[in-house]
C-alpha cells in the first residue's frame, strides 16, 4: 500500500492563504517507510494550489488586521 501526501506552505501571518503542491507529491510504501517524491511530466497541476481558493478575504480588511465576517446563528 502506498500513501500520497502533498507538500504545504502556510504563510504564518496569512494561513488562509496556504498552497500545496500538486505537481510534485510524495509517495510512501506505507509498509517499509519509503518513500520519494515524483515530479509529474503534465501542467495539470500546480506547484502552488490554493487549498481553500474560495476563501478570499478583501485585501483591505487583511490588511487592517479586521476579523472576517462571522456566521449568526438564529436559534
Amino acid at each position: 500500500q502506498c500513501a500520497v501526501m502533498a507538500i504545504v506552505n502556510v504563510p504564518q501571518d496569512q494561513p488562509i492563504l496556504m498552497t500545496a503542491n500538486l505537481k510534485a507529491p510524495l509517495v510512501v510504501n506505507v509498509e517499509n517507510r519509503m518513500g520519494r517524491q515524483l515530479i509529474l511530466g503534465s501542467n495539470a497541476f500546480s506547484i502552488q494550489t490554493r487549498v481553500f481558493p474560495n476563501l478570499n478575504r478583501d485585501d483591505d480588511e487583511a490588511q487592517n488586521g479586521a476579523e472576517p465576517p462571522r456566521a449568526v446563528s438564529h436559534g
